[in-house]
């Protein structure tokens, strides 16, 4: 019974992050057409930026993971990320990637 579970919160995490999804827009269809430039633009110096949100639900996706495996797991850091185009699409073609399982 684990096992299936498992593999349905998996799937559920999956469609959040890219779809599909009937009742609301998955994230990566959110995060379309988002330059690198507005992907790291901060709204507040003490707040994110989507870029750093973007890093962070790709952290917690494997923290998520670990957690129903292992039972324990470190828990993700906040990051300042860095670079254009390239890295950002980078960042988002992780966020969209199946969890393992």
């Amino acid at each position: 019974m684990v096992d299936a579970l498992v593999q349905v919160l998996i799937a559920h995490f999956d469609s959040v992050f890219a779809g599909p999804n009937g009742d609301y827009p998955a994230v990566l269809e959110a995060l379309a057409g988002i330059s690198a430039s507005q992907a790291l633009w901060r709204p507040a110096p003490q707040q994110n930026s989507i870029w750093q949100i973007v890093d962070h639900l790709s952290a917690s996706k494997i923290w998520q993971i670990d957690m129903l495996e292992k039972g324990q797991a470190d828990s993700p850091v906040w990051i300042q990320p860095a670079g254009g185009e390239n890295e950002w699409q980078a960042a988002l073609t992780r966020l969209g990637e199946p969890m393992p399982g």
